[in-house]
């Protein structure tokens, strides 16, 4: 398996196939992009609020 774009649903169908091998690759690396990125939820609701600053 290659690198992965993460998503929830590719993640739940590893879970369902329940291949080991494949859900701890993605699990290596989310908590790799999750690293990476920090807190992206948190990030995303910062910028949906100063984009809501900006609606007429």
């Amino acid at each position: 398996m290659g690198f992965t774009t993460l998503y929830a649903p590719s993640i739940r169908d590893a879970i369902k196939r329940n291949d080991k091998h494949e859900m701890q690759q993605l699990l290596d690396h989310a908590k790799q992009v999750e690293k990476e990125q920090g807190d992206l939820p948190a990030a995303v609701r910062e910028l949906e609020q100063a984009l809501a600053k900006h609606k007429p």
